[in-house]
């Protein structure tokens, strides 16, 4: 970095702490949070239906976990997934190795061969699940066509997104994962997903991000927080709550009430783009470097959440 000379070519000392909170300031605005808890209330709220089948997928969930084991299951379950990109012909068109520089994180985050792994705290080595979790870009379109797996969609829809750019393009949601990532998104978030079931409609399924917080190169601001976006997204998809609870709400008091629903994640406020590892704020150790925290050091889930994510995958409901 350039530093900041005055006129007479001195450098100036007394606005560097300034200078530097500034810049502090801005890189930490670069990563914003996520948006599914303010949709999905959304849904449930106006859609009583809605909220009846998301209480049964949690009861399912909790069945489910009684006999599951997320370290020794055989094959991992394979999803197909498809990327729109959405651009304006700018810098948001992204290129095809920020895309696979994306899945191949996910891919890591899924099977639990992140080389972070080992960075977790003693306290939660013993509870890391693995979901088994296998994404690949998908090789026939909807039509039995080839393809990479990739779309690209030009529309200025990409500056102000949200669901208006799923009804650009959409592939059947029953077959794919979709993913649409854009340059900026409406209601402020870094990217959004509904639970199993919530979306407004079918073609509506899938995930909307930020292509700043989508893969660690390219467009991406290269941080673990944005690296980890589309991981902690996919855990909404696949009926995750934050660790505490349904909200969008973190590092509030009033969180040790609420529940994630997943049995071994301890209730916690949460956390708020830092890694504070040896904080406690609920009565026990949080699990801050869980995926679906906002820290900037999400390396795991717990098995838990292995455990309610493959219950949604083999559900019939949703």
């Amino acid at each position: 970095m350039m530093p900041f000379f005055n006129a007479f070519g001195k450098l100036k000392v007394f606005p560097l702490l300034l200078i530097i909170s500034l810049i502090s300031s801005v890189a930490f605005a670069q990563d914003l949070p996520c948006g599914s808890a303010i949709v999905n209330n959304r849904a449930m709220a106006l859609d009583p239906a809605k909220a009846e089948l998301q209480r049964k997928l949690h009861q399912e969930a909790l069945d489910f976990t009684s006999t599951f084991n997320s370290l020794n299951r055989g094959a991992p379950k394979v999803i197909p997934v498809v990327v729109h990109v959405i651009h304006d012909g700018g810098p948001e068109n992204i290129s095809k190795d920020q895309v696979l520089d994306a899945i191949e994180t996910i891919n890591k985050d899924f099977s639990m061969v992140n080389s972070d792994l080992n960075m977790i705290v003693d306290d939660f080595v013993g509870i890391v699940g693995n979901p088994q979790v296998e994404f690949r870009l998908a090789q026939k379109d909807p039509n039995g066509n080839c393809t990479e797996g990739i779309t690209r969609t030009r529309s200025a829809l990409t500056f102000d997104a949200g669901e208006n750019v799923k009804q650009l393009i959409s592939w059947n949601t029953s077959m794919y994962l979709n993913i649409w990532v854009v340059d900026n998104l409406s209601n402020g978030a870094g990217g959004y997903s509904y639970y199993p079931g919530n979306a407004p409609g079918q073609y509506a399924e899938g995930i909307v991000v930020r292509n700043s917080q989508f893969g660690g190169i390219g467009e991406s601001n290269g941080g673990n927080f944005s690296r980890r976006t589309l991981t902690h997204e996919i855990g909404h998809y696949l009926n995750l709550a934050h660790t505490w609870g349904s909200t969008n709400e973190n590092a509030v008091e009033s969180n040790c009430s609420s529940d994630d629903g997943v049995s071994d994640t301890p209730n916690t406020i949460g956390s708020d783009q830092n890694c504070v590892v040896a904080q406690e704020t609920c009565g026990s150790l949080d699990n801050i470097q869980n995926y679906m925290d906002y820290s900037n050091c999400g390396r795991m889930f717990t098995q838990g959440q292995a455990a309610r994510m493959n219950s949604a995958l083999s559900s019939n409901d949703g």
